[in-house]
């Protein structure tokens, strides 16, 4: 029987067991992230070196004045006072919301159709859904020059 007592514990001690066996689950689970680690090592030296240190060296450079070499906030000011730069940044959120809503749109609905269907034939669907992911780029942008023409 637990100790009311010092009103500190007053779940059953059925409870307690639970909690306990949780711990240990989290416990085990966070020592198993941690173990793989040393293979991911060589990945996140890979990306911090070619990607993240470019990036940051990228954002360093658009803050230095080309004149005098000091940091200013210039490039910003120019980014939001200029029509040109506000057109293509409204162009570019366009596309990636409109990119956004039509994917979920018609992702969620294919899944739950691949997952209502047989084996057999959810293996042909997905083949249908991957295999303009195999053709080549060239053959893409063409398709696509004859899709949206010229103009």
């Amino acid at each position: 029987m637990p100790d009311h007592s010092s009103g500190n514990d007053l779940k059953p001690r059925r409870m307690g067991g639970f909690l306990a066996r949780i711990a240990t689950i989290v416990k085990q689970e966070r020592s198993a992230a941690w173990r793989g680690l040393p293979l991911a090592g060589p990945g996140l030296v890979f990306l911090t070196v070619f990607m993240a240190w470019p990036l940051a060296q990228l954002m360093l450079v658009s803050f230095v004045d080309p004149k005098t070499g000091a940091f200013s906030i210039a490039v910003v000011d120019e980014l939001l006072n200029s029509p040109v730069y506000l057109r293509v940044l409204r162009t570019t959120f366009e596309v990636a919301l409109l990119t956004t809503g039509l994917t979920l749109a018609l992702a969620y609905p294919l899944a739950s159709w691949l997952a209502s269907i047989s084996e057999r034939r959810r293996r042909y669907a997905i083949l249908l859904v991957l295999l303009p992911f195999w053709t080549s780029a060239l053959i893409k942008n063409f398709t696509w020059l004859v899709l949206l023409g010229r103009n």
